[in-house]
């Protein structure tokens, strides 16, 4: 009798255990398939002709350029594009998001606060000869942002100075316009 006792214990633990390995399984392919698909948001959001510019920054002959955001669920999706009129290679050294308030009086503590990319698209390519471009998408978790705040975008250069800011106020963030799937 008692053995009869453990061994149903024990295929009632199996099935358990059997029970949560499925549902482990059924969370991380969940989590693979969104993942695929905010890459191929990212993808097809690059490979879209139209680029509607929210800020643009010039220096030595390269421009950086803000444009196209998009929402999609709980992620916004930003296309950056630098373009190098130079005949130097523009070597990216990192490319950092952040949110800031705009203005801020004399002797005033500003705070930052960063934020980093869920997704990206285009960042293989860090170097960008001379006279050509190359088009970044990056993919955020969305966060909350104030009419006193805005997102700024900075690309510094590897050992040089042609360093690149770019900002995105509310107004952008919220005017974003949204994904429906995979093949927008």
């Amino acid at each position: 009798m008692k053995s009869f006792k453990i061994i149903l214990m024990l295929q009632i633990m199996l099935l358990r255990v059997a029970a949560f390995a499925q549902e482990m399984n059924t969370v991380l392919l969940n989590k693979v398939h969104s993942e695929l698909s905010v890459e191929q948001l990212s993808r097809s959001l690059a490979h879209k002709p139209s680029f509607k510019v929210v800020s643009r920054d010039k220096e030595g002959n390269v421009k950086g350029s803000l444009g196209d955001i998009s929402v999609y669920q709980n992620n916004l999706f930003y296309k950056l594009e630098v373009a190098n009129g130079s005949n130097i290679p523009f070597d990216i050294d990192f490319i950092r998001f952040y949110v800031r308030d705009l203005e801020t009086a004399k002797r005033t503590v500003t705070q930052e606060q960063e934020l980093y990319p869920v997704s990206t698209f285009g960042t293989e390519r860090s170097s960008i000869p001379g006279r050509s471009s190359a088009i970044y998408v990056f993919s955020l978790s969305k966060f909350p942002i104030t009419k006193d705040k805005a997102l700024f975008v900075e690309i510094y250069e590897k050992n040089g100075g042609r360093h690149l800011y770019l900002k995105a106020k509310q107004r952008d963030i919220t005017r974003a316009s949204a994904m429906t799937g995979a093949t927008e």
